[in-house]
Protein backbone atom coordinates (compact mmCIF):
# COMPACT_ATOMS: atom_id res chain seq x y z
CA UNK A 1 0.00 0.00 0.00
CA UNK A 2 0.99 3.77 -0.29
CA UNK A 3 2.57 5.10 2.57
CA UNK A 4 0.51 7.16 5.01
CA UNK A 5 0.21 10.99 3.72
CA UNK A 6 -1.33 11.91 6.82
CA UNK A 7 -3.20 11.61 10.42
CA UNK A 8 -6.79 11.02 10.25
CA UNK A 9 -8.85 10.94 13.88
CA UNK A 10 -12.21 10.89 15.15
CA UNK A 11 -13.89 13.79 15.15
CA UNK A 12 -11.80 15.57 12.27
CA UNK A 13 -13.77 17.26 9.40
CA UNK A 14 -13.30 17.46 5.38
CA UNK A 15 -14.19 20.55 4.35
CA UNK A 16 -13.77 21.76 0.69
CA UNK A 17 -12.84 25.40 -0.06
CA UNK A 18 -13.40 26.60 -3.67
CA UNK A 19 -14.06 30.16 -5.34
CA UNK A 20 -15.26 30.80 -8.72
CA UNK A 21 -15.67 33.33 -11.63
CA UNK A 22 -17.14 30.16 -13.89
CA UNK A 23 -18.24 26.68 -11.95
CA UNK A 24 -18.58 23.42 -13.24
CA UNK A 25 -21.69 20.89 -13.49
CA UNK A 26 -19.90 18.84 -10.41
CA UNK A 27 -17.85 18.89 -7.94
CA UNK A 28 -16.21 16.07 -5.55
CA UNK A 29 -13.43 15.37 -3.62
CA UNK A 30 -12.95 12.08 -1.40
CA UNK A 31 -10.00 10.12 0.85
CA UNK A 32 -9.14 6.99 0.81
CA UNK A 33 -7.66 5.76 4.50
CA UNK A 34 -6.13 2.76 6.71
CA UNK A 35 -6.96 1.97 9.60
CA UNK A 36 -5.63 0.17 12.75
CA UNK A 37 -7.66 -2.84 12.40
CA UNK A 38 -7.05 -3.00 8.55
CA UNK A 39 -3.57 -1.43 8.26
CA UNK A 40 -2.70 -3.54 4.48
CA UNK A 41 -6.23 -2.74 3.16
CA UNK A 42 -7.97 -2.59 0.86
CA UNK A 43 -8.67 1.32 2.02
CA UNK A 44 -12.17 2.65 3.36
CA UNK A 45 -13.12 6.00 1.68
CA UNK A 46 -14.53 8.92 3.04
CA UNK A 47 -16.10 10.98 0.37
CA UNK A 48 -17.82 15.05 0.16
CA UNK A 49 -21.07 14.15 -1.51
CA UNK A 50 -21.11 15.67 -5.22
CA UNK A 51 -22.02 19.34 -5.34
CA UNK A 52 -23.97 20.49 -8.37
CA UNK A 53 -25.01 23.62 -7.15
CA UNK A 54 -22.11 27.01 -6.55
CA UNK A 55 -21.58 30.65 -6.09
CA UNK A 56 -19.26 31.91 -8.89
CA UNK A 57 -19.41 35.55 -7.84
CA UNK A 58 -15.28 35.46 -6.86
CA UNK A 59 -16.45 34.92 -2.90
CA UNK A 60 -14.42 32.14 -1.33
CA UNK A 61 -17.11 29.09 -0.57
CA UNK A 62 -16.90 26.11 1.73
CA UNK A 63 -18.53 22.64 1.79
CA UNK A 64 -17.42 20.37 4.61
CA UNK A 65 -18.59 16.48 5.70
CA UNK A 66 -18.33 14.84 8.91
CA UNK A 67 -15.63 12.45 9.15
CA UNK A 68 -16.84 8.80 9.47
CA UNK A 69 -13.77 6.90 10.61
CA UNK A 70 -13.18 6.37 14.33
CA UNK A 71 -9.84 6.10 15.95
CA UNK A 72 -6.43 6.93 14.30
CA UNK A 73 -6.39 6.66 10.68
CA UNK A 74 -3.71 7.23 7.77
CA UNK A 75 -4.95 8.88 4.69
CA UNK A 76 -3.19 7.11 1.65
CA UNK A 77 -5.03 8.74 -1.62
CA UNK A 78 -7.97 10.84 -2.83
CA UNK A 79 -8.33 13.88 -4.75
CA UNK A 80 -10.97 16.16 -6.18
CA UNK A 81 -12.22 16.52 -9.20
CA UNK A 82 -14.43 17.67 -11.57
CA UNK A 83 -16.65 15.36 -14.60
CA UNK A 84 -14.53 15.39 -17.63
CA UNK A 85 -15.23 16.29 -20.39
CA UNK A 86 -17.27 19.30 -19.16
CA UNK A 87 -20.11 21.06 -20.90
CA UNK A 88 -18.32 24.48 -20.30
CA UNK A 89 -14.58 25.19 -20.61
CA UNK A 90 -13.12 25.66 -17.54
CA UNK A 91 -9.86 28.17 -18.24
CA UNK A 92 -7.11 28.13 -15.66
CA UNK A 93 -7.69 30.87 -12.92
CA UNK A 94 -11.61 30.99 -13.03
CA UNK A 95 -11.78 27.51 -10.16
CA UNK A 96 -9.63 27.50 -7.60
CA UNK A 97 -9.91 24.49 -5.06
CA UNK A 98 -8.53 23.54 -1.40
CA UNK A 99 -9.39 20.20 0.01
CA UNK A 100 -8.25 20.16 3.80
CA UNK A 101 -8.58 18.04 7.13
CA UNK A 102 -10.45 20.20 10.08
CA UNK A 103 -8.98 19.25 13.17
CA UNK A 104 -11.71 18.71 16.02
CA UNK A 105 -8.66 18.88 18.97
CA UNK A 106 -6.94 21.89 17.52
CA UNK A 107 -9.45 23.97 15.02
CA UNK A 108 -6.68 24.18 12.85
CA UNK A 109 -6.30 22.80 8.82
CA UNK A 110 -4.04 20.73 7.38
CA UNK A 111 -4.14 21.18 3.51
CA UNK A 112 -4.87 17.56 1.47
CA UNK A 113 -4.27 19.17 -1.84
CA UNK A 114 -4.98 23.08 -3.33
CA UNK A 115 -4.83 24.60 -6.76
CA UNK A 116 -6.74 25.06 -9.82
CA UNK A 117 -8.91 22.56 -11.72
CA UNK A 118 -10.00 23.20 -15.19
CA UNK A 119 -11.29 21.85 -18.46
CA UNK A 120 -7.83 20.12 -19.23
CA UNK A 121 -6.97 19.18 -15.63
CA UNK A 122 -10.02 17.91 -14.17
CA UNK A 123 -8.70 17.02 -10.89
CA UNK A 124 -6.14 17.39 -8.10
CA UNK A 125 -4.40 14.44 -6.45
CA UNK A 126 -3.58 14.15 -3.04
CA UNK A 127 -0.50 15.98 -2.22
CA UNK A 128 -0.58 18.49 -4.75
CA UNK A 129 -0.07 21.98 -3.73
CA UNK A 130 -0.30 25.02 -6.19
CA UNK A 131 -0.22 28.19 -4.77
CA UNK A 132 -2.74 30.82 -6.10
CA UNK A 133 -1.56 33.43 -8.68
CA UNK A 134 0.75 33.52 -12.04
CA UNK A 135 3.70 31.41 -10.14
CA UNK A 136 2.04 27.79 -11.49
CA UNK A 137 0.98 28.43 -14.97
CA UNK A 138 -1.39 30.71 -17.34
CA UNK A 139 -4.36 32.15 -15.69
CA UNK A 140 -8.14 32.98 -17.81
CA UNK A 141 -7.15 35.76 -20.44
CA UNK A 142 -10.53 37.11 -21.91
CA UNK A 143 -11.19 40.54 -23.44
CA UNK A 144 -13.51 42.33 -20.92
CA UNK A 145 -15.86 44.46 -22.45
CA UNK A 146 -16.13 48.18 -20.56
CA UNK A 147 -17.99 50.09 -23.30
CA UNK A 148 -19.70 48.28 -26.31
CA UNK A 149 -21.41 50.02 -28.96
CA UNK A 150 -22.99 52.79 -26.83
CA UNK A 151 -23.63 56.39 -26.89
CA UNK A 152 -20.11 58.15 -25.51
CA UNK A 153 -19.51 58.27 -21.89
CA UNK A 154 -15.96 58.74 -19.94
CA UNK A 155 -15.05 55.15 -18.73
CA UNK A 156 -13.30 54.71 -15.61
CA UNK A 157 -12.61 50.76 -15.17
CA UNK A 158 -11.00 50.22 -11.40
CA UNK A 159 -8.36 46.67 -12.64
CA UNK A 160 -8.14 44.89 -9.40
CA UNK A 161 -10.97 42.93 -8.05
CA UNK A 162 -11.38 41.73 -4.53
CA UNK A 163 -9.52 37.57 -4.13
CA UNK A 164 -8.05 37.92 -7.19
CA UNK A 165 -4.33 38.01 -8.88
CA UNK A 166 -5.24 40.23 -11.89
CA UNK A 167 -2.95 41.10 -14.99
CA UNK A 168 -3.70 43.62 -17.25
CA UNK A 169 -2.15 43.31 -20.66
CA UNK A 170 -3.93 46.19 -23.11
CA UNK A 171 -6.98 47.96 -24.33
CA UNK A 172 -8.19 48.76 -27.31
CA UNK A 173 -10.75 51.29 -28.23
CA UNK A 174 -12.88 51.93 -31.22
CA UNK A 175 -14.52 55.16 -31.77
CA UNK A 176 -16.67 56.26 -34.29
CA UNK A 177 -18.32 60.14 -35.37
CA UNK A 178 -21.33 61.16 -36.00
CA UNK A 179 -21.83 63.66 -39.22
CA UNK A 180 -21.91 66.64 -36.58
CA UNK A 181 -19.21 68.91 -36.89
CA UNK A 182 -17.41 69.13 -33.58
CA UNK A 183 -13.54 67.64 -32.57
CA UNK A 184 -13.85 64.70 -30.33
CA UNK A 185 -10.76 63.78 -28.24
CA UNK A 186 -9.49 60.45 -27.39
CA UNK A 187 -7.35 60.38 -24.44
CA UNK A 188 -6.36 57.55 -21.84
CA UNK A 189 -4.78 57.50 -18.57
CA UNK A 190 -3.29 55.14 -16.19
CA UNK A 191 -3.97 56.74 -12.90
CA UNK A 192 -3.70 56.02 -8.73
CA UNK A 193 -1.67 53.14 -9.13
CA UNK A 194 -0.53 51.48 -5.16
CA UNK A 195 -2.56 52.22 -2.00
CA UNK A 196 -4.21 55.82 -0.76
CA UNK A 197 -2.72 59.26 -1.86
CA UNK A 198 -1.29 61.18 1.05
CA UNK A 199 -3.65 63.77 2.71
CA UNK A 200 -3.44 67.01 0.54
CA UNK A 201 -2.88 65.28 -2.13
CA UNK A 202 -5.23 66.96 -5.22
CA UNK A 203 -3.85 66.03 -8.00
CA UNK A 204 -5.62 63.09 -10.30
CA UNK A 205 -2.65 60.89 -9.69
CA UNK A 206 -1.77 60.10 -13.29
CA UNK A 207 1.13 57.67 -14.15
CA UNK A 208 0.59 57.68 -18.18
CA UNK A 209 -1.37 59.03 -20.40
CA UNK A 210 -1.73 58.16 -24.44
CA UNK A 211 -0.87 61.08 -26.83
CA UNK A 212 -4.23 61.17 -27.61
CA UNK A 213 -6.61 60.99 -31.00
CA UNK A 214 -8.70 64.20 -32.31
CA UNK A 215 -11.66 63.16 -34.82
CA UNK A 216 -14.00 65.50 -36.33
CA UNK A 217 -17.50 64.92 -38.31
CA UNK A 218 -18.02 61.64 -39.96
CA UNK A 219 -14.42 60.39 -38.59
CA UNK A 220 -13.56 57.09 -36.75
CA UNK A 221 -10.37 56.08 -34.63
CA UNK A 222 -8.36 53.44 -32.98
CA UNK A 223 -6.51 53.56 -30.12
CA UNK A 224 -4.68 50.81 -28.91
CA UNK A 225 -2.30 49.48 -26.49
CA UNK A 226 0.00 47.04 -25.89
CA UNK A 227 3.28 45.35 -24.48
CA UNK A 228 4.72 48.69 -24.12
CA UNK A 229 3.38 49.88 -27.49
CA UNK A 230 0.40 52.01 -28.21
CA UNK A 231 -0.80 53.08 -31.93
CA UNK A 232 -3.12 55.14 -32.73
CA UNK A 233 -5.17 55.52 -35.88
CA UNK A 234 -6.84 58.77 -36.79
CA UNK A 235 -9.58 58.43 -39.74
CA UNK A 236 -6.88 55.92 -41.27
CA UNK A 237 -3.80 57.68 -40.48
CA UNK A 238 -1.44 55.28 -38.07
CA UNK A 239 0.66 56.51 -35.50
CA UNK A 240 2.98 54.14 -33.05
CA UNK A 241 4.33 56.08 -30.33
CA UNK A 242 8.15 55.30 -29.51
CA UNK A 243 8.76 53.03 -26.53
CA UNK A 244 11.85 55.00 -26.05
CA UNK A 245 9.91 58.39 -25.41
CA UNK A 246 6.25 56.88 -24.49
CA UNK A 247 6.13 53.11 -23.12
CA UNK A 248 2.73 52.03 -21.92
CA UNK A 249 2.34 50.44 -18.69
CA UNK A 250 1.58 47.31 -19.79
CA UNK A 251 1.37 44.65 -18.89
CA UNK A 252 0.24 45.80 -15.60
CA UNK A 253 -0.28 43.74 -12.40
CA UNK A 254 -3.04 44.17 -10.16
CA UNK A 255 -3.16 42.96 -6.76
CA UNK A 256 -6.58 43.36 -4.85
CA UNK A 257 -5.84 46.38 -2.82
CA UNK A 258 -4.30 48.29 -6.06
CA UNK A 259 -6.45 51.52 -6.57
CA UNK A 260 -5.43 51.99 -10.22
CA UNK A 261 -7.65 52.78 -12.86
CA UNK A 262 -7.65 52.82 -16.40
CA UNK A 263 -9.88 56.49 -17.26
CA UNK A 264 -11.08 56.90 -21.07
CA UNK A 265 -11.75 60.21 -21.53
CA UNK A 266 -14.03 61.52 -24.70
CA UNK A 267 -14.00 65.53 -25.21
CA UNK A 268 -16.68 67.21 -27.21
CA UNK A 269 -18.75 63.92 -27.47
CA UNK A 270 -21.86 64.37 -30.06
CA UNK A 271 -25.09 61.91 -28.37
CA UNK A 272 -24.84 60.71 -31.65
CA UNK A 273 -21.50 59.13 -31.70
CA UNK A 274 -20.53 55.39 -31.16
CA UNK A 275 -17.87 53.56 -28.81
CA UNK A 276 -16.96 50.10 -28.17
CA UNK A 277 -13.59 49.83 -25.19
CA UNK A 278 -12.33 46.26 -24.47
CA UNK A 279 -9.75 45.49 -21.66
CA UNK A 280 -7.22 42.40 -22.58
CA UNK A 281 -7.33 40.63 -19.21
CA UNK A 282 -5.68 37.63 -17.40
CA UNK A 283 -7.17 36.58 -13.80
CA UNK A 284 -6.13 34.27 -11.33
CA UNK A 285 -8.66 33.72 -8.10
CA UNK A 286 -7.71 33.24 -5.06
CA UNK A 287 -8.77 31.91 -1.80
Amino acid sequence: MTTALMGYYEGDELRLNYIASLAPSQLEARVYYLTPTRPDGPPFVDTIPATTTFTADRTPQFIEADVGAGGSCNIVGGGVSIPSPLETVIKRGQFYVRFVIRRQASGFEDCLCCGYIYSTKPFLSIGEHIEPGPGGGEGSLSWVSLAADIAPVDVTSVLAAANAYRRIHGFVWYYNCAAVVASRTLVTTLRRAGLAVPTGFAGAGIHWTNSGVTLTTGEEGIVYSRDKITSENDNGTLTTASTATLPNPFPYDAVEDDLAELFFDVGAADAGDRHSIYLLQEEWLKI
